[in-house]
């Protein structure tokens, strides 16, 4: 099991989270479940980063949890029950929020197998995806939950960021697909 955690502030963010993702999909798209709401900003930064890859990749990959149509708590379960019966041969990039160690903020953590929701304000939802991408925007402080005070501007670059980083990933992905497709050119 691969694990990655790369600061978002860090220059070439971008890129090693694109190498991130190829290491984890090897080129598969995946469809991309975004977890969290928009009523709480700590809590947003999946739907924010839904809205962002559907709006920057029209079409290219199935996006489900943005900021109209959020994956909240209690839809959980029913999401990854449909991801499951809808999408049964193709990876699920789950989306998150999460708490960590004040010195862990801003980390975007990546790793093989299935995300599980509210951990960090000890919820226990159904586990979604066969990746986990997290972006830590708060410490947890001995269970109490700091979502509501998380600062939008933290949310939104990390949901750029991230967003960023998956449409490179697809760009090169479907780029070697086409590039490296067989031709079927017929002599007659």
């Amino acid at each position: 099991m691969k694990n990655f955690c790369i600061n978002y502030l860090l220059e070439e963010s971008r890129q090693r989270i694109k190498i991130a993702l190829d290491e984890c999909f090897k080129g598969q798209i995946p469809v991309v479940a975004c977890i969290g709401t928009d009523a709480v900003v700590g809590d947003s930064l999946g739907p924010l980063t839904g809205s962002m890859i559907r709006q920057k990749l029209g079409g290219k990959t199935f996006v489900f949890g943005t900021v109209d149509s959020p994956i909240t708590a209690k839809d959980v379960g029913a999401t990854s029950d449909f991801l499951k019966n809808a999408y049964p041969e193709t990876p699920v990039l789950a989306i998150d929020a999460a708490l960590g160690k004040k010195s862990e903020i801003g980390n975007v953590k990546l790793f093989q197998g299935a995300l599980k929701p509210g951990l960090g304000v000890d919820k226990k939802l159904k586990e979604i995806g066969t990746v986990s991408l997290i972006g830590v925007v708060e410490q947890k402080d001995g269970g109490k939950s700091l979502l509501s005070s998380v600062r939008l501007s933290l949310v939104y670059n990390l949901a750029t960021v991230l967003s960023d980083a998956f449409c490179l990933y697809v760009k090169e992905s479907l780029e070697r697909k086409t590039r490296y497709a067989p031709s079927f050119a017929v002599n007659f």
